[in-house]
């Protein structure tokens, strides 16, 4: 969701300093529209935060442009009926496609956020062959982008969640431990098995978005969790996905790695990660150690990730004892990498994702255990459960993905 909110004297020294305001403007106009769905100019101007005079020329440019339109619509309750503006972008579709340890998924949604299809297969992870897991991807994501032909939709987005780290230009999967990969170049490999991929690429305004699944799931939190704009992220699903959070914004950093917890070297007597360190927290606490030690690997290979965790969760509450010992190992270091995270970064509130969202309580009293924050239970950070569900990595890349394309509302004109 696209938010602003300026004061007169704001949106003044804006107009003095930002060239590009007009533009950023018509984004956030489209941007409500987008989220909203048909408004009125004064509900425009109110969400917004922009003069009423301002919304009546921005929307007089985009309706002339082809990307907005008038409609009318019923009564208010008086039986009077009133005029109202929508995206004229009927035909445009966002496609999201996402790699988990053992799932090739690919989503095509309208450009409010309706979910038009979705095409899922195993590909049997985690593999260290990346070559074979898209082979699996590949025709899924086919299947989403010709599901945008025969709807007669015009494709304006591609996007690809993974997981590990994310980086590079182009960007690239730097490392990601439960899949055993190093510098995968994931479109790359896309354009070799996927021709049609290459010849939409040069048709989408900002090209194929490579997006790491702690910012993308962060960002669909940040949209559930109404008004959090500021929080740590941190996901139990494949590699421990995390984020930071700020001004509702995951930080990318200087080489746009914010965010890897699962990769803090928690234990320096433990084992080596795939990233060159000994003990990271995904070697300890990642969701492959934690089935294996409650005797559950087999059954994660047979149905999948999301069956194994689901029957863990299970066992955890019927105090299944190599279960329970398993989470409690794993509670624990999980507990200390938090700690250290809020002794740096002070955050007023943990958001937990993955199947760590149904265990909340137990890493909240985690955190909570030792240090200055057993002593001033007032200055531990809030710890809450994530709200955006199973496919918050989904709809965040997608919804990251809405808000890169109309950024520049003009070019969506046909």
């Amino acid at each position: 969701m696209i938010r602003g909110e300026r004061t007169g004297d704001q949106q003044h020294a804006t107009r003095m300093a930002d060239p590009d305001e007009r533009t950023r403007n018509l984004a956030l106009v489209v941007g409500r529209l987008a989220a909203d769905g048909p408004s009125s100019r004064t509900e425009l101007a109110r969400e917004t935060g922009i003069a009423k005079g301002s919304i009546r020329t921005l929307t007089t440019t985009l309706i002339d442009a082809g990307v907005v339109r008038e409609a009318t619509v019923g009564g208010d309750g008086s039986g009077r009926p009133r005029t109202v503006l929508r995206l004229a972008t009927d035909d445009l579709a966002i496609v999201t496609a996402r790699i988990d340890a053992d799932t090739a998924v690919a989503v095509l949604h309208g450009i409010s956020g309706d979910e038009l299809a979705r095409f899922t297969a195993r590909h049997g992870g985690p593999l260290e062959d990346p070559d074979r897991v898209l082979d699996v991807l590949a025709p899924v994501l086919d299947a989403a982008i010709g599901g945008a032909d025969s709807r007669d939709r015009r494709v304006g987005a591609v996007s690809v969640v993974v997981p590990g780290v994310v980086g590079g230009a182009p960007a690239v999967v730097r490392v990601d431990h439960e899949l055993g990969w190093r510098d995968v170049d994931v479109f790359g490999g896309l354009r070799e098995r996927l021709p049609r991929l290459g010849e939409l690429e040069p048709t989408l305004p900002n090209g194929l978005a490579l997006i790491g699944e702690g910012a993308a799931a962060a960002r669909a939190e940040r949209d559930a969790l109404d008004g959090l704009d500021d929080f740590l992220y941190l996901s139990g699903h494949t590699g421990l996905a995390g984020a930071i959070v700020a001004g509702g914004v995951p930080a990318a950093g200087a080489h746009d790695s914010a965010g890897s917890f699962g990769h803090i070297a928690i234990d320096p007597t433990g084992v080596p990660c795939r990233c060159g360190q000994l003990g990271c927290l995904v070697t300890i606490a990642g969701p492959e150690i934690v089935l294996e030690r409650a005797g559950l690997t087999e059954l994660r290979r047979e149905q999948g990730l999301a069956v194994a965790l689901d029957e863990l969760r299970e066992r955890i509450a019927a105090n299944d004892q190599p279960a329970v010992w398993s989470w409690n190992d794993a509670v624990l270091w999980i507990g200390r990498a938090l700690r250290a995270l809020d002794a740096a970064l002070d955050p007023e509130v943990i958001v937990i994702g993955g199947y760590w969202a149904d265990l909340v309580g137990d890493i909240a009293d985690a955190v909570a255990t030792d240090g200055f924050l057993a002593a001033d239970t007032e200055q531990a950070p809030l710890v809450v459960a994530g709200a955006a569900g199973p496919d918050a990595a989904l709809f965040g890349g997608f919804a990251t993905a809405r808000t890169r394309l109309l950024a520049d509302p003009l070019h969506l004109a046909v």
